[in-house]
Protein backbone atom coordinates (compact mmCIF):
# COMPACT_ATOMS: atom_id res chain seq x y z
CA UNK A 1 0.00 0.00 0.00
CA UNK A 2 1.41 3.72 -1.01
CA UNK A 3 1.85 5.60 1.80
CA UNK A 4 -0.32 9.10 1.80
CA UNK A 5 2.12 12.30 0.07
CA UNK A 6 0.41 14.61 1.94
CA UNK A 7 -2.63 15.96 3.91
CA UNK A 8 -5.86 17.83 2.84
CA UNK A 9 -6.09 19.42 6.93
CA UNK A 10 -2.10 20.22 6.53
CA UNK A 11 -2.49 21.96 3.31
CA UNK A 12 -5.29 23.93 3.78
CA UNK A 13 -4.38 25.05 7.31
CA UNK A 14 -0.72 26.04 5.83
CA UNK A 15 -2.91 28.05 3.40
CA UNK A 16 -4.93 29.56 5.84
CA UNK A 17 -2.61 30.31 8.14
CA UNK A 18 -0.10 32.08 5.46
CA UNK A 19 -3.25 34.24 4.64
CA UNK A 20 -3.97 35.05 7.96
CA UNK A 21 -0.39 35.70 8.91
CA UNK A 22 0.16 37.63 5.49
CA UNK A 23 -2.93 39.78 7.11
CA UNK A 24 -2.01 40.11 9.93
CA UNK A 25 1.47 41.47 8.76
CA UNK A 26 -0.08 43.73 6.78
CA UNK A 27 -2.66 45.11 9.63
CA UNK A 28 0.64 45.59 11.78
CA UNK A 29 2.10 47.75 8.45
CA UNK A 30 -0.80 49.44 8.00
CA UNK A 31 -1.28 50.54 12.17
CA UNK A 32 2.04 52.04 12.12
CA UNK A 33 1.67 53.50 8.77
CA UNK A 34 -1.60 55.51 10.09
CA UNK A 35 -0.23 56.13 13.34
CA UNK A 36 2.77 57.66 12.38
CA UNK A 37 1.10 59.73 9.66
CA UNK A 38 -1.16 60.38 12.71
CA UNK A 39 0.96 61.87 14.99
CA UNK A 40 2.71 63.65 12.30
CA UNK A 41 0.04 65.21 11.46
CA UNK A 42 -0.68 66.04 15.14
CA UNK A 43 3.00 67.38 15.78
CA UNK A 44 3.02 69.30 12.18
CA UNK A 45 -0.46 71.38 13.77
CA UNK A 46 1.33 72.04 16.75
CA UNK A 47 4.17 73.71 14.62
CA UNK A 48 1.90 75.52 12.37
CA UNK A 49 0.20 77.34 15.57
CA UNK A 50 3.18 77.94 17.19
CA UNK A 51 5.30 79.41 13.93
CA UNK A 52 2.07 81.45 13.40
CA UNK A 53 1.66 82.66 16.82
CA UNK A 54 5.75 83.86 16.25
CA UNK A 55 4.46 84.82 13.00
CA UNK A 56 1.83 87.63 14.67
CA UNK A 57 4.18 88.69 17.20
CA UNK A 58 6.23 90.44 14.33
CA UNK A 59 5.70 94.01 13.92
CA UNK A 60 7.64 96.65 11.86
CA UNK A 61 8.92 99.50 14.04
CA UNK A 62 10.04 102.43 11.70
CA UNK A 63 12.48 101.04 9.79
CA UNK A 64 13.29 97.99 12.54
CA UNK A 65 11.95 94.89 12.50
CA UNK A 66 10.65 93.80 16.41
CA UNK A 67 9.13 90.83 17.70
CA UNK A 68 9.09 89.19 21.04
CA UNK A 69 9.44 85.30 21.08
CA UNK A 70 6.37 83.53 22.43
CA UNK A 71 7.95 81.17 25.16
CA UNK A 72 5.03 79.81 26.27
CA UNK A 73 3.83 79.08 23.47
CA UNK A 74 6.68 76.18 23.13
CA UNK A 75 5.36 74.53 25.54
CA UNK A 76 2.98 73.29 23.40
CA UNK A 77 5.20 71.59 21.44
CA UNK A 78 6.84 69.74 24.51
CA UNK A 79 3.68 69.14 26.50
CA UNK A 80 3.55 65.04 25.19
CA UNK A 81 7.30 64.48 24.63
CA UNK A 82 9.98 66.52 26.06
CA UNK A 83 11.69 67.13 22.51
CA UNK A 84 14.55 69.57 21.00
CA UNK A 85 13.15 72.32 19.28
CA UNK A 86 14.88 74.83 17.02
CA UNK A 87 13.61 77.83 15.44
CA UNK A 88 14.45 80.48 12.97
CA UNK A 89 13.66 83.98 11.99
CA UNK A 90 14.98 85.46 8.86
CA UNK A 91 14.39 89.31 7.61
CA UNK A 92 13.54 90.27 3.90
CA UNK A 93 17.20 89.72 2.92
CA UNK A 94 17.78 86.80 4.34
CA UNK A 95 19.55 87.80 7.49
CA UNK A 96 19.01 85.94 10.56
CA UNK A 97 17.39 87.76 13.31
CA UNK A 98 16.74 85.15 15.92
CA UNK A 99 17.36 81.58 16.29
CA UNK A 100 19.95 78.92 14.61
CA UNK A 101 21.55 79.94 11.28
CA UNK A 102 22.08 76.71 10.07
CA UNK A 103 18.47 75.78 10.17
CA UNK A 104 17.20 75.44 6.73
CA UNK A 105 13.62 75.19 5.03
CA UNK A 106 12.98 74.85 1.23
CA UNK A 107 10.08 76.21 1.19
CA UNK A 108 6.76 77.11 2.75
CA UNK A 109 4.71 74.40 4.58
CA UNK A 110 5.82 71.24 6.37
CA UNK A 111 8.98 69.39 5.81
CA UNK A 112 11.40 66.04 7.07
CA UNK A 113 14.95 66.94 7.15
CA UNK A 114 18.23 66.75 9.39
CA UNK A 115 19.76 69.54 11.20
CA UNK A 116 22.69 68.63 13.49
CA UNK A 117 22.26 65.20 12.70
CA UNK A 118 18.69 65.20 14.24
CA UNK A 119 15.54 63.83 12.36
CA UNK A 120 13.25 67.07 12.38
CA UNK A 121 10.02 67.93 11.37
CA UNK A 122 9.92 71.99 10.34
CA UNK A 123 7.59 73.98 9.41
CA UNK A 124 8.00 77.38 7.70
CA UNK A 125 5.63 80.69 7.15
CA UNK A 126 6.20 84.15 6.03
CA UNK A 127 4.65 87.25 7.10
CA UNK A 128 4.66 90.27 4.84
CA UNK A 129 5.23 93.34 6.58
CA UNK A 130 5.22 96.05 3.85
CA UNK A 131 4.94 95.75 -0.35
CA UNK A 132 8.14 97.57 -0.45
CA UNK A 133 9.86 95.96 2.19
CA UNK A 134 9.01 91.96 1.54
CA UNK A 135 8.35 89.49 4.26
CA UNK A 136 10.05 88.11 7.02
CA UNK A 137 9.87 84.03 7.46
CA UNK A 138 10.02 82.03 10.18
CA UNK A 139 11.21 78.17 10.84
CA UNK A 140 9.99 76.28 13.53
CA UNK A 141 11.58 72.47 13.67
CA UNK A 142 11.07 69.91 16.20
CA UNK A 143 12.90 66.28 16.67
CA UNK A 144 10.96 63.38 15.88
CA UNK A 145 12.15 60.51 18.95
CA UNK A 146 9.24 60.88 21.07
CA UNK A 147 7.19 60.28 17.87
CA UNK A 148 9.10 57.60 16.34
CA UNK A 149 9.03 56.00 20.31
CA UNK A 150 5.15 56.45 20.18
CA UNK A 151 4.78 54.97 17.00
CA UNK A 152 7.15 51.57 17.95
CA UNK A 153 4.56 51.64 21.07
CA UNK A 154 1.90 51.28 18.92
CA UNK A 155 3.27 48.65 16.02
CA UNK A 156 4.69 46.53 18.93
CA UNK A 157 0.92 46.77 20.71
CA UNK A 158 -0.22 45.87 17.10
CA UNK A 159 2.00 42.69 16.74
CA UNK A 160 0.79 41.48 19.87
CA UNK A 161 -2.87 42.01 19.41
CA UNK A 162 -2.21 40.48 15.52
CA UNK A 163 -0.21 37.62 16.58
CA UNK A 164 -2.62 36.63 19.13
CA UNK A 165 -5.34 37.09 16.61
CA UNK A 166 -3.53 34.94 14.77
CA UNK A 167 -3.07 32.00 16.93
CA UNK A 168 -6.91 32.43 18.09
CA UNK A 169 -7.58 32.09 14.38
CA UNK A 170 -5.10 29.94 13.79
CA UNK A 171 -6.36 27.30 16.54
CA UNK A 172 -10.34 28.49 15.14
CA UNK A 173 -9.33 27.35 11.41
CA UNK A 174 -7.70 24.12 12.76
CA UNK A 175 -10.81 23.10 14.90
CA UNK A 176 -13.05 24.04 11.75
CA UNK A 177 -11.51 21.83 9.40
CA UNK A 178 -10.96 18.75 11.73
CA UNK A 179 -14.97 19.16 12.41
CA UNK A 180 -15.21 19.75 8.35
CA UNK A 181 -13.12 16.62 7.44
CA UNK A 182 -14.82 14.68 9.81
CA UNK A 183 -17.30 12.83 7.80
CA UNK A 184 -14.62 11.73 5.59
CA UNK A 185 -12.52 10.56 8.53
CA UNK A 186 -16.08 8.31 9.19
CA UNK A 187 -16.03 7.31 5.52
CA UNK A 188 -12.59 6.04 6.34
CA UNK A 189 -13.13 4.02 9.59
CA UNK A 190 -16.20 2.56 8.19
CA UNK A 191 -14.30 1.17 4.79
CA UNK A 192 -11.06 -0.18 6.88
CA UNK A 193 -13.26 -2.20 9.67
CA UNK A 194 -15.17 -4.47 6.69
CA UNK A 195 -13.87 -7.44 5.54
CA UNK A 196 -12.70 -7.88 1.90
CA UNK A 197 -16.21 -9.07 0.67
CA UNK A 198 -18.31 -6.68 2.22
CA UNK A 199 -19.93 -4.47 -1.04
CA UNK A 200 -22.90 -2.64 1.13
CA UNK A 201 -23.41 0.41 0.69
CA UNK A 202 -22.16 3.59 2.84
CA UNK A 203 -24.61 6.00 4.47
CA UNK A 204 -25.17 8.72 2.39
CA UNK A 205 -26.45 10.78 5.07
CA UNK A 206 -23.31 13.35 4.04
CA UNK A 207 -22.74 16.76 3.56
CA UNK A 208 -22.99 17.62 -0.15
CA UNK A 209 -19.83 18.52 -0.77
CA UNK A 210 -18.92 14.92 -0.39
CA UNK A 211 -22.18 13.20 -1.60
CA UNK A 212 -21.16 12.62 -5.03
CA UNK A 213 -18.15 11.05 -4.10
CA UNK A 214 -20.24 8.67 -1.51
CA UNK A 215 -22.57 7.95 -4.44
CA UNK A 216 -19.42 6.79 -6.91
CA UNK A 217 -18.12 4.76 -4.08
CA UNK A 218 -21.59 2.92 -3.60
CA UNK A 219 -22.14 2.34 -7.08
CA UNK A 220 -18.38 1.14 -7.35
CA UNK A 221 -18.84 -1.09 -4.69
CA UNK A 222 -21.97 -2.48 -5.98
CA UNK A 223 -20.47 -3.15 -9.40
CA UNK A 224 -17.59 -4.96 -6.96
CA UNK A 225 -19.97 -7.19 -5.33
CA UNK A 226 -22.06 -8.17 -8.63
CA UNK A 227 -18.88 -9.42 -9.73
CA UNK A 228 -17.48 -11.25 -7.08
CA UNK A 229 -21.23 -12.64 -6.51
CA UNK A 230 -20.74 -14.15 -10.42
CA UNK A 231 -17.42 -15.40 -9.94
CA UNK A 232 -18.37 -17.32 -6.92
CA UNK A 233 -21.32 -18.62 -8.84
CA UNK A 234 -18.56 -19.40 -11.82
CA UNK A 235 -16.00 -21.24 -9.39
CA UNK A 236 -18.97 -23.25 -7.53
CA UNK A 237 -20.40 -24.60 -10.70
CA UNK A 238 -16.94 -24.97 -12.17
CA UNK A 239 -15.80 -27.23 -9.65
CA UNK A 240 -19.05 -29.34 -9.73
CA UNK A 241 -18.28 -29.87 -13.31
CA UNK A 242 -15.01 -30.66 -13.47
CA UNK A 243 -13.94 -32.56 -10.03
CA UNK A 244 -16.47 -35.37 -11.02
CA UNK A 245 -15.52 -36.05 -14.58
CA UNK A 246 -11.50 -35.50 -13.17
CA UNK A 247 -12.45 -38.38 -10.38
CA UNK A 248 -14.50 -40.42 -13.16
CA UNK A 249 -11.37 -40.64 -15.02
CA UNK A 250 -8.64 -41.36 -12.07
CA UNK A 251 -10.71 -44.08 -11.08
CA UNK A 252 -11.00 -45.46 -14.56
CA UNK A 253 -7.55 -45.29 -14.85
CA UNK A 254 -6.66 -47.27 -11.41
CA UNK A 255 -9.06 -50.06 -13.25
CA UNK A 256 -7.56 -49.91 -16.03
CA UNK A 257 -4.35 -50.72 -14.70
CA UNK A 258 -5.99 -53.62 -12.66
CA UNK A 259 -7.60 -55.35 -16.10
CA UNK A 260 -4.21 -54.42 -18.15
CA UNK A 261 -1.89 -57.08 -19.42
CA UNK A 262 1.18 -57.24 -17.90
CA UNK A 263 3.17 -55.80 -21.05
CA UNK A 264 0.84 -52.74 -20.60
CA UNK A 265 1.16 -52.11 -16.68
CA UNK A 266 4.31 -49.56 -17.11
CA UNK A 267 2.78 -47.66 -19.41
CA UNK A 268 -0.35 -47.78 -17.78
CA UNK A 269 0.43 -47.09 -14.88
CA UNK A 270 2.25 -44.39 -15.94
CA UNK A 271 -0.80 -42.99 -17.28
CA UNK A 272 -2.87 -43.93 -13.53
CA UNK A 273 -0.17 -41.53 -12.29
CA UNK A 274 -0.70 -38.58 -14.60
CA UNK A 275 -4.35 -39.02 -14.23
CA UNK A 276 -3.84 -38.44 -10.46
CA UNK A 277 -1.32 -35.78 -10.87
CA UNK A 278 -3.91 -33.88 -12.71
CA UNK A 279 -6.76 -34.85 -10.24
CA UNK A 280 -4.55 -33.14 -7.47
CA UNK A 281 -3.48 -30.27 -9.70
CA UNK A 282 -7.11 -29.32 -10.54
CA UNK A 283 -8.58 -29.72 -6.98
CA UNK A 284 -6.12 -27.59 -5.68
CA UNK A 285 -6.57 -24.97 -8.52
CA UNK A 286 -10.42 -25.06 -7.77
CA UNK A 287 -9.88 -25.03 -4.00
CA UNK A 288 -7.42 -21.53 -4.32
CA UNK A 289 -10.69 -20.16 -6.22
CA UNK A 290 -12.81 -21.02 -3.76
CA UNK A 291 -10.76 -19.84 -0.91
CA UNK A 292 -10.30 -16.39 -2.77
CA UNK A 293 -13.00 -15.84 -3.60
CA UNK A 294 -15.74 -17.46 -1.22
CA UNK A 295 -13.74 -17.57 2.20
CA UNK A 296 -14.99 -14.37 3.25
CA UNK A 297 -18.77 -14.93 2.81
CA UNK A 298 -18.80 -17.95 5.61
CA UNK A 299 -19.17 -17.02 9.23
CA UNK A 300 -17.08 -18.90 11.68
CA UNK A 301 -18.97 -21.36 13.99
CA UNK A 302 -17.70 -23.14 16.89
CA UNK A 303 -15.78 -26.00 15.76
CA UNK A 304 -14.54 -28.92 17.56
CA UNK A 305 -10.92 -28.85 16.06
CA UNK A 306 -9.70 -32.08 17.44
CA UNK A 307 -12.09 -34.11 15.99
CA UNK A 308 -11.53 -31.96 12.57
CA UNK A 309 -7.77 -32.89 12.81
CA UNK A 310 -8.54 -36.72 13.50
CA UNK A 311 -10.65 -36.35 10.48
CA UNK A 312 -7.80 -34.59 8.22
CA UNK A 313 -5.48 -37.73 9.59
CA UNK A 314 -8.11 -40.10 8.65
CA UNK A 315 -8.22 -38.96 5.07
CA UNK A 316 -4.22 -39.61 4.41
CA UNK A 317 -4.12 -42.88 6.38
CA UNK A 318 -3.51 -44.95 3.04
CA UNK A 319 -0.83 -42.66 1.92
CA UNK A 320 0.72 -42.70 5.06
CA UNK A 321 0.66 -46.63 5.42
CA UNK A 322 2.34 -46.81 1.80
CA UNK A 323 5.09 -44.48 2.91
CA UNK A 324 5.38 -46.19 6.55
CA UNK A 325 4.73 -42.87 7.98
CA UNK A 326 2.52 -41.97 11.24
CA UNK A 327 0.57 -38.84 11.45
CA UNK A 328 -0.29 -38.50 14.86
CA UNK A 329 -2.63 -36.00 16.66
CA UNK A 330 -0.64 -34.14 19.46
CA UNK A 331 -3.57 -31.59 20.29
CA UNK A 332 -3.78 -33.53 24.10
CA UNK A 333 -7.40 -32.88 24.21
CA UNK A 334 -11.16 -31.46 23.15
CA UNK A 335 -10.58 -28.14 21.52
CA UNK A 336 -13.59 -26.04 20.73
CA UNK A 337 -13.33 -22.56 18.76
CA UNK A 338 -15.03 -20.17 16.23
CA UNK A 339 -13.52 -21.13 12.52
CA UNK A 340 -14.81 -21.77 8.85
CA UNK A 341 -14.52 -25.19 8.85
CA UNK A 342 -14.35 -25.72 5.19
CA UNK A 343 -11.34 -23.32 5.22
CA UNK A 344 -9.48 -24.72 8.13
CA UNK A 345 -10.05 -28.17 6.57
CA UNK A 346 -8.56 -27.18 3.20
CA UNK A 347 -5.83 -25.64 5.11
CA UNK A 348 -4.72 -28.74 7.29
CA UNK A 349 -5.35 -31.28 4.37
CA UNK A 350 -2.51 -28.46 2.29
CA UNK A 351 -0.53 -28.39 5.32
CA UNK A 352 -0.16 -32.21 6.18
CA UNK A 353 0.13 -33.36 2.36
CA UNK A 354 3.01 -30.94 2.31
CA UNK A 355 4.62 -32.30 5.17
CA UNK A 356 3.95 -36.07 3.95
CA UNK A 357 5.80 -35.09 0.85
CA UNK A 358 8.90 -34.52 2.74
CA UNK A 359 8.62 -36.97 5.37
CA UNK A 360 11.10 -40.15 5.46
CA UNK A 361 9.94 -43.38 5.41
CA UNK A 362 9.32 -45.14 9.10
CA UNK A 363 9.38 -40.92 10.46
CA UNK A 364 6.11 -38.84 12.23
CA UNK A 365 4.56 -36.27 11.45
CA UNK A 366 2.84 -34.62 14.54
CA UNK A 367 -0.24 -32.13 14.10
CA UNK A 368 -0.53 -30.00 17.37
CA UNK A 369 -3.16 -27.98 18.37
CA UNK A 370 -3.74 -25.35 21.77
CA UNK A 371 -5.84 -21.96 22.53
CA UNK A 372 -3.58 -18.82 23.73
CA UNK A 373 -5.15 -15.29 22.59
CA UNK A 374 -6.53 -17.75 19.57
CA UNK A 375 -6.26 -21.13 17.95
CA UNK A 376 -2.29 -22.51 16.91
CA UNK A 377 -1.91 -25.23 14.64
CA UNK A 378 1.16 -26.87 14.21
CA UNK A 379 2.34 -29.53 11.86
CA UNK A 380 5.82 -30.25 12.31
CA UNK A 381 7.80 -33.51 10.21
CA UNK A 382 11.22 -35.44 10.34
CA UNK A 383 12.43 -34.30 6.81
CA UNK A 384 15.23 -31.77 5.52
CA UNK A 385 13.52 -29.16 6.38
CA UNK A 386 12.86 -25.27 4.15
CA UNK A 387 15.95 -24.93 1.92
CA UNK A 388 16.21 -20.74 2.06
CA UNK A 389 14.07 -18.02 2.74
CA UNK A 390 10.48 -20.13 3.52
CA UNK A 391 8.46 -17.16 2.75
CA UNK A 392 8.69 -17.28 -1.01
CA UNK A 393 6.76 -20.79 -0.76
CA UNK A 394 3.85 -18.85 0.29
CA UNK A 395 3.06 -17.67 -3.51
CA UNK A 396 1.12 -19.76 -5.70
CA UNK A 397 3.17 -21.87 -7.56
CA UNK A 398 6.06 -21.99 -5.52
CA UNK A 399 8.12 -24.40 -5.85
CA UNK A 400 11.33 -25.56 -2.62
CA UNK A 401 14.47 -26.32 -3.99
CA UNK A 402 14.52 -30.08 -3.97
CA UNK A 403 12.45 -30.46 -7.40
CA UNK A 404 9.84 -33.06 -5.75
CA UNK A 405 6.47 -33.36 -7.79
CA UNK A 406 3.96 -30.63 -6.39
CA UNK A 407 1.59 -27.98 -7.74
CA UNK A 408 3.26 -25.37 -5.49
CA UNK A 409 -0.68 -24.48 -4.15
CA UNK A 410 -0.69 -25.93 -0.87
CA UNK A 411 1.20 -23.48 1.07
CA UNK A 412 -0.57 -20.20 -0.56
CA UNK A 413 -4.05 -21.95 0.30
CA UNK A 414 -3.25 -22.35 3.75
CA UNK A 415 -1.34 -19.08 3.91
CA UNK A 416 -5.23 -17.87 2.44
CA UNK A 417 -6.82 -19.53 5.07
CA UNK A 418 -5.23 -17.86 7.79
CA UNK A 419 -5.09 -14.43 6.34
CA UNK A 420 -8.87 -14.69 5.30
CA UNK A 421 -9.77 -15.50 9.36
CA UNK A 422 -7.45 -13.03 10.12
CA UNK A 423 -4.61 -14.69 11.54
CA UNK A 424 -1.09 -15.42 9.98
CA UNK A 425 0.79 -18.84 8.53
CA UNK A 426 5.03 -18.97 10.20
CA UNK A 427 7.00 -21.13 8.18
CA UNK A 428 10.44 -21.88 9.62
CA UNK A 429 12.76 -25.23 10.17
CA UNK A 430 12.80 -27.00 13.60
CA UNK A 431 15.87 -27.16 15.80
CA UNK A 432 16.01 -30.48 15.36
CA UNK A 433 15.27 -30.97 12.21
CA UNK A 434 12.06 -30.84 9.39
CA UNK A 435 9.91 -28.42 8.67
CA UNK A 436 7.48 -26.85 11.36
CA UNK A 437 4.42 -24.22 9.63
CA UNK A 438 1.86 -22.77 12.39
CA UNK A 439 -1.33 -21.59 11.72
CA UNK A 440 -2.72 -19.27 13.74
CA UNK A 441 -6.64 -17.66 13.78
CA UNK A 442 -7.58 -15.69 16.30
Amino acid sequence: MSKPNRSISRVLFIQLACLIGLLAAAAYLITGFVAFQSLQNNQDNRLSSVARVIADSVVLRGSTIDFDLPYAAFDVLTYQAPESIFYRVTDPSGATLAGYPSLQAPTAGSHTGEHLGLALRTFTISKVLQDDIGAVTITLGQTQDSLRDAVARLAQRSALGAMTAFVLVSIAVFAALRAGLRPLRAIERALSRRVADDFSPLADEVPREIHALVVALNDSMRQHGELLDQTRRFIAESTHQIKTPIASLSAEADLLVAQAPADLKPEIGALAVHARQTSHLINQLLTQASITYGLGARTPIETQITRLIDSVIESFGVQAEARDIEIVNAAGGPIAHAVDPVGLREALVCLIDNALKFAPPLSDIRVSAWLDQGLWIRVQDQGTGFAGNPERLKQPFARGDNNLAGSGLGLSIAERVAQAGGGHLTLQNHPRGGAQCELYLP
